[in-house]
């Protein structure tokens, strides 16, 4: 790092004193970012134009800023590359009022989906409770049959799974993300939002 300005500097609280001299990815950029940053600084070093790279930049303060980074290439007057010019913008505000938007809109399809959700629920509850009521004629008519209890209770179990599963989807619906990427199995995303839909 060569220079630093002093938009630079109120945006991460590090002087320009803290990072001139000092390799800036590994002092500022998130440790899971840098490999990808390095492959784009490579790229501009050997002439390539790159533009729009979000990343998050470690602040003085300990916590984290939203950067859109577009870079470029210096050149001398032979037109040789000798440095690079990155310009970044602060899009921290942006991500949050994403995320306030997207939780907005997961929480008002959650306040239409309760009517249906409300049905789901009540047929393994029925289920449950109809169940129950038979075991309770039977215990009074014939007595105890262990293996007539065993599959009424095993049906009772199956239906309290049920349930249980349509409110840990309707949960982890309606929970705030925590906009952290990170690998996903896409198999289990498309399973999930199957089971949700069904």
């Amino acid at each position: 790092m060569d220079d630093w300005n002093a938009a630079a500097e109120r945006l991460t609280g590090f002087s320009r004193e803290d990072v001139v001299g000092h390799d800036l990815v590994t002092k500022l950029v998130l440790e899971d970012q840098q490999e990808s940053l390095r492959a784009v600084l490579d790229a501009v070093m050997a002439g390539k134009q790159s533009t729009g790279f979000e990343l998050q930049l470690k602040t003085k303060r300990g916590d984290t800023v939203d950067i859109l980074l577009n870079y470029s290439a210096r050149r001398d007057s032979n037109d040789a590359i000798i440095g690079m010019l990155a310009v970044g913008q602060d899009i921290t505000e942006l991500r949050h009022t994403q995320a306030q938007v997207i939780q907005s809109s997961k929480l008002a399809t959650l306040g239409e989906m309760a009517t249906s959700v409300a049905h789901e629920l009540n047929q393994p509850l029925n289920v449950i409770r109809l169940t129950s009521q038979n075991s309770q004629r039977f215990l009074e008519v014939k007595g105890v049959d262990p293996s007539y209890l065993a599959k009424k209770l095993g049906r009772i179990e199956e239906q309290t799974e049920r349930a249980a599963a349509i409110i840990d989807h309707m949960r982890m619906f309606g929970r705030k993300a925590q906009e952290k990427p990170e690998p996903v199995d896409p198999c289990c995303v498309v399973t999930d939002a199957l089971n949700l839909v069904s």
